[in-house]
This record gives C-alpha cells, sequence and structure tokens, in this order.
C-alpha cells in the first residue's frame, strides 16, 4: 500500500534518494563526529595547556613542558585515531541498513467550485 504522502518515483528513483539520503546522513554525523573530538581536545587544551606551554614555540618550552608536550601528543593522537576508527566503524555499519529521510510533503488539494 502506498503512502499518499509519499510521491510516486520508480524503483531506480527510489533507490537513488536512499542513496542519497544515507550519504547525506553520513556526511552529517560525520561532521557530528569530528565536531565531538576535536571539541573534547579543546576543551582540554583549555584546561591542561599550560602543563606542556600551549602556544608557545617549541623552542622556548622548558624541559618539564617539552615532557607534557610529548605526552600530549600522544594521548592526542590516540584519541582521533580511536574517535576516526569508530567513526569508519559507524560508516561500515550504516551500510547494513536502508535509509531513507523523511521528508515534507505539500499535497495541493483544488477546491470544488
Amino acid at each position: 500500500m502506498e503512502d499518499d504522502n509519499e510521491p510516486n518515483f520508480n524503483k531506480e528513483q527510489q533507490g537513488s534518494l536512499k542513496d542519497k539520503d544515507k550519504e547525506r546522513l553520513k556526511t552529517i554525523i560525520g561532521k557530528k563526529f569530528q565536531t565531538v573530538m576535536i571539541g573534547s581536545l579543546s576543551q582540554f587544551e583549555n584546561a591542561f595547556g599550560y602543563l606542556w606551554g600551549c602556544g608557545k614555540s617549541f623552542d622556548l618550552l622548558t624541559d618539564d613542558e617539552k615532557i607534557f608536550y610529548e605526552r600530549w601528543q600522544e594521548c592526542r593522537e590516540n584519541i582521533l585515531n580511536n574517535g576516526n576508527r569508530q567513526q569508519r566503524n559507524f560508516y561500515a555499519e550504516l551500510e547494513q541498513y536502508n535509509i531513507a529521510r523523511n521528508k515534507y510533503v505539500t499535497v495541493f488539494v483544488p477546491r470544488n467550485h
């Protein structure tokens, strides 16, 4: 039974629209993954960046700041790698699903005179 609110598309058009919907969802969620990772790293840098001389030239860092800087770089890389791995896992999982975005459809009904 067809939904009266859905436009009538053939199967090929419906498949193409679903592919576009899935790609749109992947793009939106991909940006959200990036925002979570980068935003979290930024918060950590704002709170603890003084430990590794955040904003200073590497040449001007103290020995302690250089140690913390190296630890931070390793931690940051691990966080980004893990987040990117989870994002790829999400994309792979998403391929197991058919996605159709709920869209607004306006149906114009002529008035009977």
